[in-house]
């Protein structure tokens, strides 16, 4: 082997080990982003979150969400617009009610909320 040969070797394995999964605040921002995409979340909201005829854009939900609430509010849309003339005057301007995603886990439920929140 010549003398470069091992630098080289170590600059690659590095660079390699740039590219492994996301971890802490970044894998759940990853998980959340995974839960909207296979809970079926984009039919209405779009791929991005940008709305669309069957729902409205997600942006800026931090304006009127903490994590708690949003978990809540995912796992039962229907008992947060009852109470909330806000989210009922918003909830009037689309076709169908928002759906309950009480299938996913509370811990699920959180990502979602989290990812949500950091857009």
């Amino acid at each position: 082997m010549k003398p470069t040969q091992p630098v080289l070797l170590s600059l690659l394995l590095l660079s390699c080990s740039a590219s492994e999964a996301p971890t802490g605040a970044d894998a759940d921002l990853a998980q959340g982003k995974s839960l909207y995409l296979s809970a079926g979340c984009t039919l209405c909201h779009g791929q991005n979150g940008e709305g669309g005829v069957a729902g409205p854009a997600l942006a800026g939900l931090s304006a009127h969400w903490d994590e708690t609430r949003l978990t809540q509010f995912i796992a039962d849309p229907s008992a947060f617009v009852k109470q909330d003339a806000r989210l009922a005057q918003q909830a009037a301007k689309y076709p169908l009610p928002m759906a309950a995603q009480g299938n996913l886990s509370e811990a699920d439920r959180l990502l979602l909320a989290r990812y949500l929140l950091s857009k």
